[in-house]
């Protein structure tokens, strides 16, 4: 199992599975079903826990509403198990506004609950404070992050030191600034102790009777790396600079570099010098990443000056507007910026310059540009704040029969997540007789996705409507039945699957598919 799908290469073999994205509803439910079982914990009395829970609930669905970068984050199942929380014992606190202060909070948060719960284990851990706990948590986020994914590809070997106590031995480098002295060794050895008790990190089985250490979420190693490097780099952005290239195409940095770059921001830093000389040296790199980065980087909340912000939005405009069919773009994951992925590096940017970014957002709007772009824009502007003009502009969009349907159905799914669920689904109904489904590999059919999304009852009835219609492909009759059952809605699910099941039309393929899913979620031997 990889949580990092760029890259990835299928096994001979073995079949690859995705896990689909959290829903809307599904962010909803975890929500709700947290504060539930926080209300347990708390013994809140029989008569208020449904009150105290809906409170809570609604008011971190009223934050992630009103603040849409945060609604983005709350798509990652980890981030939004930290912003529940965060929000769980304090539903008077404002929410962090990037990555980077979410993480940061978690850590004090996890820090202090293990306070709380170290009483009677190795006394010296009684001296340890927050301030030294998480820069050392830091520093051995870096070593084994550089040790794990180096410039040159050579990775650590540990006959030059074992592992634990060559980070161990790091982090006491990096308390001292030099060599280190006994006191500096003890606090480092704490650190790790701590770290490990407390599951952050976690060793291996032995390899070669050697224990290798891993976090238990790589997204805190790299921001931990993220940290350290820029309390290391903060004083020197040449030096920064000349780290980073030798890291802008290597595996395992492409969550470090951005984040490290917004860190800066918190010790005063401006790095538009560097984002500037990344960008205005496209033929030092053999593909666009390093813009990614740029953008990415002020995404997360750099701090850049008003010259080097409009530099990246110009060079998003001129990517997102570039016609890549053919050319190596199309063939590698990441070698370069598809149009979709500029558009969501503007959104991105859009959170903390929305003004900058409208303009630019607005002029992809135009019938000259291509749908997708333009379907793309739409949503961006009301996901910026202006849901009005965006809904305006989808359901022109959706209701134009120049484009493809495909189009048109992913304009009306963009109303729905924007709010105006009735409103699409009327219009998904209508663009079905004329609906073929692309072939867009793994997961569920967009269309399925669609109207899964909207979580209504008439979205459930019309699921069941597709599973049911002959003249849709099986693709997304299948799809339809399999998103009836991750829903709860399993005897619908099991008379879409019978009907499909009845089907001597559907290819052999799908046949096979639809029996093995019929016995799985029905009953083997069910008529």
């Amino acid at each position: 199992m990889t949580s990092r799908p760029i890259g990835y290469r299928p096994l001979a073999g073995f079949d690859p599975y995705r896990i689909q994205p959290l829903l809307p509803g599904d962010s909803a439910d975890f929500v709700h079903r947290w504060f539930g079982v926080l209300a347990d914990r708390d013994r809140v009395p029989p008569g208020r826990r449904e009150a105290w829970i809906d409170g809570r609930s609604r008011w971190l669905q009223d934050q992630l509403a009103e603040r849409p970068q945060l609604r983005d984050l709350a798509a990652n199942p980890l981030l939004l198990t930290f912003l529940a929380i965060l929000a769980g014992d304090n539903a008077a606190e404002q929410l962090p506004q990037y990555r980077r202060q979410i993480y940061r909070a978690y850590e004090d948060r996890l820090f202090a609950a293990w306070e709380n719960r170290r009483a009677g284990r190795r006394a010296a851990l009684e001296n340890l404070s927050l301030t030294t706990a998480v820069r050392g948590l830091h520093e051995i986020a870096r070593f084994l992050h550089e040790a794990y994914y180096p410039a040159g590809g050579a990775r650590y070997e540990s006959r030059e030191r074992p592992v634990r106590e060559a980070v161990v031995n790091a982090v006491a480098q990096a308390f001292e600034g030099g060599a280190p002295g006994s006191r500096a060794m003890d606090d480092a050895e704490m650190v790790f102790e701590f770290w490990e008790r407390s599951g952050m990190i976690r060793g291996s089985a032995p390899v070669n009777g050697e224990i290798w250490y891993l976090f238990a979420h790589q997204t805190f190693q790299e921001y931990g790396t993220a940290r350290a490097l820029a309390r290391s780099f903060a004083g020197d952005l040449p030096a920064l600079r000349e780290f980073l290239d030798d890291r802008l195409t290597a595996e395992g940095w492409s969550e470090v570099i951005p984040l490290t770059l917004a860190c800066l921001a918190d010790r005063g830093t401006d790095v538009g010098a560097l984002l500037s000389a990344w960008c205005r040296d496209p033929e030092a790199f053999d593909d666009d990443r390093p813009l990614v980065h740029a953008a990415r980087s002020i995404a997360e909340g750099a701090a850049v000056g008003d010259e080097v912000l409009a530099d990246v939005l110009l060079r998003l405009d001129t990517l997102a507007a570039a016609d890549r069919r053919g050319n190596k773009y199309e063939a590698a994951v990441y070698q370069g910026i598809p149009n979709d992925e500029a558009v969501h590096l503007l959104i991105g940017i859009g959170w903390s310059h929305p003004a900058r970014v409208r303009p630019t957002l607005t002029g992809m709007l135009t019938p000259d540009n291509p749908p997708g772009r333009r379907v793309r824009a739409a949503e961006a502007i009301g996901r910026l704040g202006d849901r009005p003009e965006a809904c305006s502009a989808l359901r022109r969009l959706a209701a134009d029969q120049r484009m493809q349907v495909h189009w048109r159905l992913v304009a009306a799914w963009a109303m729905a997540r924007l709010g105006s669920a009735k409103e699409a689904l009327a219009l998904i109904r209508g663009l079905l007789p004329g609906y073929t489904s692309p072939e867009l590999g793994i997961g569920h059919s967009t269309l399925v996705q669609a109207v899964a999304e909207i979580r209504s009852p008439e979205a459930v009835r019309l699921l069941a409507e597709i599973g049911a219609a002959p003249r849709l492909e099986s693709r997304d009759r299948i799809s339809a039945a399999l998103m009836l059952y991750r829903l709860g809605h399993q005897q619908r699910a099991c008379q879409v699957l019978r009907l499909l099941r009845r089907d001597r039309s559907l290819p052999i393929r799908d046949q096979v598919v639809v029996k093995e899913h019929f016995d799985k979620f029905c009953g083997r031997g069910t008529p």
